[in-house]
């Protein structure tokens, strides 16, 4: 009977334990591909800093992770500039996602290393483990 109880008490606490690091890394690597481009950065380091449960089934989890910048910025830049389309939207409005990348992390080099450290909350679905929120770095 001992037995059983122990197998019980391991198994729930297991189930308790919330998201993995490899579950929380998956996730995070994925929302930064998708919003930087897979060809523009790859993951060199990843660790989990801090991990709560605030309640039930929703986790706020400190990271701090390297990125490998794989292109230059000017590279990047004037293959953007060879794309232009020109709709009614215009140049501007085509050139935001550039900006925003150079203000995040200025003109970066390829080979680069950018350290960036954020807290994220992931929430328990039937799906599995969700973002509730964009990732949002703090240099």
């Amino acid at each position: 009977m001992k037995r059983w109880f122990l197998l019980l008490t391991l198994l729930l606490g297991a189930c308790s334990s919330g998201p993995g690091e490899d579950e929380i890394k998956q996730l995070v690597l994925a929302r930064l591909q998708a919003d930087l481009g897979g060809s523009v950065v790859e993951p060199a380091e990843f660790t989990v800093v801090e991990k709560e449960e605030t309640q039930e089934g929703l986790y706020r989890i400190k990271v701090h992770y390297n990125l490998r910048f794989l292109k230059d910025f000017d590279e990047l830049s004037s293959a953007s500039n060879d794309d232009l389309v020109y709709d009614s939207n215009g140049k501007f409005h085509q050139d935001l996602p550039m900006m925003a990348l150079e203000s995040r992390y200025g003109a970066f080099k390829a080979g680069d290393l950018k350290s960036e450290e954020t807290t994220l909350w992931l929430v328990k679905t039937e799906q599995g483990w969700h973002l509730a929120q964009p990732v949002a770095p703090h240099s």
